[in-house]
């Protein structure tokens, strides 16, 4: 298959569940169509969001016995939907590796922060109870005051 080439299939995936234990049908069935995908295509496969969500609508238990699918090849990966949905593939933004120094200044914004909240704020008032728990003992304890 091509860059950009899209292709139509219908994954049977009740072969692949079928002799599996109840609660591990579903998961057989995704490892079904990821297998199928790649025997077909050659390519790494990524299940989208509604193909996923389909499969597991009717929980572990009962997936479906196949699926119509439309598959994109895009960056050496096949992305595979739903054949009535469109394949949308979001790119994900590469995070920026931060600097020690950046990390430091951060901290110490974070740190400057609580500080100025503790001394601002007052401090709760503790009172001492003595509980009987037993008549030959009494327990102190301590009971911090729900702020208002």
């Amino acid at each position: 298959m091509k860059e950009g080439e899209t292709r139509l299939y219908t994954v049977p995936l009740r072969r692949g569940y079928m002799k599996k234990p109840i609660w591990k049908k579903t998961n057989a069935a995704v490892k079904t169509l990821k297998a199928f995908l790649i025997r077909h295509t050659k390519m790494e496969p990524k299940i989208l969001r509604e193909l996923n969500e389909y499969l597991w609508l009717r929980g572990n238990k009962r997936p479906p016995t196949r699926v119509k699918i439309k598959t994109l090849i895009k960056d050496g990966f096949v992305y595979a939907n739903l054949e009535d949905k469109e394949i949308i593939i979001e790119e994900k933004e590469e995070k920026k590796d931060k600097t020690k120094e950046e990390k430091k200044k951060e901290k110490e914004k974070k740190k400057e922060e609580k500080g100025d909240k503790t001394k601002d704020a007052p401090a709760p008032k503790i009172k001492e109870k003595t509980i009987r728990a037993s008549p030959q003992k009494g327990i102190k304890r301590r009971v911090i005051p729900k702020k208002e």
